[in-house]
């Protein structure tokens, strides 16, 4: 996994917050999403998620070069990954009962903005760019995410 740059690192978390409260083209043109139950408790279920990103992390794709999880609120979790060249794609995570026991986890995840962290505000200049439609690799990443918590689900 590589080291994000001071600049990434200052950008993130304002990234971050404004790619999860203000909306965009974004959401509408980057967003992935699945949804998979998990044959254990709530909590076990977070576990194998954060393994499931950590096994992510150790063979990175240009899209998957950076990873963190974390808490958002309750049975909520927020997956932040950088790609290679600086973009920030969150997932939100949502855990709950599922309906014959189990956790179901639902995955969507999308594009924070049209340039990535490396570009000297980039978070500012997202936001006014907020109409400009792209594409991503959103629905890749929460596919590989489910199979590999699946995998790990059944070792």
């Amino acid at each position: 996994m590589r080291e994000l740059s001071q600049l990434e690192t200052a950008q993130l978390p304002l990234q971050g917050w404004l790619a999860m409260r203000v909306p965009s083209m974004a959401w509408l043109t980057t967003r992935g999403s699945c949804s998979f139950t998990l044959d254990c408790p709530v909590d076990e279920c977070a576990q194998i998620l954060r393994a499931a990103v950590a096994e992510m992390t150790t063979d990175p794709k240009p899209y998957n070069s950076w990873m963190e999880v974390q808490p958002a609120t309750g049975r909520t979790l927020t997956l932040y990954t950088v790609t290679k060249l600086g973009w920030l794609d969150p997932t939100l995570l949502s855990l709950s009962a599922g309906p014959s026991g189990g956790t179901k986890v639902s995955a969507v995840g999308w594009s924070a903005g049209l340039l990535p962290l490396t570009v000297p505000a980039a978070p500012l200049l997202n936001a006014l760019l907020f109409w400009v439609p792209f594409s991503g690799v959103s629905s890749i990443r929460v596919g590989q995410l489910r199979r590999h918590c699946e995998a790990a689900a059944a070792s």
